[in-house]
């Protein structure tokens, strides 16, 4: 469950570095894609410290205050405790600037872990399903610092995992296609 959390988190940052690259243009950017990798991987890490807590699997559900609520009351403390709020702040105070001091629907004057889990509880059934609302989804993000609060409690408690990876080559798990054409093509007799 970690590995597959390491991995949504290096494909978000890798998804960041292609978007942040020179010459790259705004049609050409994949925000969304990387807003749901990321929420992907918080909703992973978050079900990987109930798994830790709990002993037992987590219920299938994509709300991420949900899932941070069902941990241990020592658990939600300590992802509390490592939440630092600058680049978010940063992010308020970007967006508030762009609107020139009006009041934005549930924004905080002073960003924190609470705001933060509210504005991306349902961050991965708002973009996955985007394509069913008249609007697009939002690019707006605040979640890395609770990917990073969880992150770094998960290592605290299993620092030997800071270490481990799948050992899967891309070739490993490769998916065929699923396309109508390449299922209806006639497979050679024997």
């Amino acid at each position: 469950m970690f590995i597959l959390a390491q991995e949504f988190l290096r494909a978000s940052k890798a998804i960041r570095d292609v978007n942040a690259s020179p010459g790259m243009t705004k049609k050409d950017a994949m925000p969304h894609a990387n807003v749901l990798v990321h929420a992907m991987c918080l909703e992973i890490l978050l079900k990987c410290l109930y798994v830790l807590d709990r002993h037992k699997p987590p219920a299938r559900r994509h709300n991420l205050k949900e899932i941070f609520e069902s941990l241990l009351p020592e658990t939600q403390k300590k992802i509390r405790e490592y939440f630092d709020p600058t680049e978010g702040q940063m992010f308020l105070d970007h967006v508030k600037a762009q609107h020139r001091g009006r009041v934005l629907w549930n924004a905080p004057v002073k960003f924190n872990f609470d705001y933060a889990i509210f504005a991306c509880s349902k961050t991965f059934e708002w973009v996955r399903y985007a394509y069913e609302r008249d609007q697009g989804p939002t690019e707006q993000w605040v979640g890395t610092p609770l990917v990073d609060a969880t992150h770094k409690l998960i290592l605290e408690r299993r620092p030997q995992w800071a270490s481990i990876t799948s050992g899967l080559r891309p070739m490993d798990v490769y998916i065929p296609s699923t396309s109508r054409s390449h299922l209806m093509r006639k497979l050679p007799e024997k």
